[in-house]
């Protein structure tokens, strides 16, 4: 019998918790904290948002979930993933027609809500489209390829240090020793490990770039043990920071902050090296540094010289760039 779940049941996390169990790929940026923190966002925004998050079921067995919200802004509605786009995921078992037709019916309930646009993201897993990319373009969705920089943790130490920029493993090396970078986990992480991140980002920012909620977001997600963070300090002076979100599978570069005084010394590059070690040591499988982005690339739609500069920074800790595709519709 085939159910549809939506994110306001009650069986909801527990058949998500059970969807991702099988996983072996689900990107930290889609974990339940880390939506918390992007609906702040939004909301200090004003935006309006409704989460259209569902699952299905057969026969009380999670196999497919949609993840994503209706965002309603200056008179236009989006369907996205919060601040990033909408995805689906899925269970190794291959989904009939019924079940696709079921879960296809639901999705289109959502869509009917746009009026403006609705960005999906497709992690082309085994290489191939999803049920629902193949829809979205017979309705005259638009694709384009997106580079991601991803880390693979199943290898050891050695081959991942061995991997790094041969600069970057002097600039870690320097870290190492003049900073020693210290992580804060959901083991001893303080409300006040997060407002001195804060302080420092305000700092490096020139200005508060967002509301002091949105920081307590993730205190949260720390505590509930989707993300972390690691400091390092120069003498008793927290000079560098970065925070970074996990999922079960998944370690993701989230945001950092570095003293901009000191840019003429390496130091956030042993802060990733630790992260990377700290992620693999708790189980993820993959260090995702992000978006790349390349010069002469059509579908990145120029990117600017600073976008450059930190792909090729995310570059030199190794790491492979997977290929997936967004699909943007376009909804009157």
């Amino acid at each position: 019998m085939l159910n549809i779940v939506k994110i306001t049941d009650v069986k909801y996390k527990s058949s998500i918790d059970t969807l991702l169990e099988n996983q072996n790929w689900f990107s930290s940026v889609y974990n339940m904290s880390n939506l918390d923190f992007t609906r702040q966002r939004l909301f200090d925004e004003t935006y309006k948002i409704e989460d259209k998050s569902f699952l299905l079921l057969n026969d009380n067995k999670p196999i497919i979930a949609f993840i994503g919200s209706l965002l309603e802004f200056e008179g236009s509605t989006n369907l996205s993933g919060n601040i990033d786009a909408c995805v689906l995921v899925e269970s190794s078992k291959k989904l009939t027609k019924k079940e696709k037709k079921c879960f296809l019916k639901e999705l289109i309930c959502s869509i009917d809500y746009v009026h403006g646009k609705l960005w999906y993201r497709d992690f082309l897993f085994n290489g191939k489209m999803s049920f629902i990319s193949e829809y979205l373009l017979s309705e005259g969705g638009k694709s384009t390829t997106v580079f991601f920089r991803t880390i693979d943790l199943y290898q050891d130490e050695a081959y991942l240090k061995k991997n790094i920029r041969k600069r970057y493993q002097s600039f870690v090396n320097w870290g190492l020793k003049e900073l020693q970078p210290v992580v804060y986990s959901k083991k001893n992480i303080l409300i006040d490990h997060i407002l001195i991140f804060r302080d420092l980002h305000i700092l490096v920012s020139g200005r508060e770039t967002r509301s002091k909620n949105s920081w307590i977001k993730q205190y949260d997600a720390i505590k509930n043990g989707e993300a972390f963070i690691v400091f390092g300090y120069l003498g008793n002076e927290l000079v560098s920071a970065g925070y970074f979100l996990i999922s079960k599978t998944n370690c993701y570069y989230g945001v950092s902050a570095s003293r901009r005084d000191l840019f003429d010394k390496p130091i956030f590059h042993s802060l990733i090296w630790t992260a990377i070690l700290h992620a693999k040591q708790i189980g993820c499988h993959w260090f995702d540094m992000g978006d790349q982005f390349f010069s002469y690339d059509p579908n990145s739609n120029h990117p600017t010289l600073k976008e450059l500069g930190i792909s090729k920074f995310k570059g030199g800790f190794g790491g492979d760039n997977r290929v997936f595709m967004d699909i943007e519709l376009f909804c009157k």
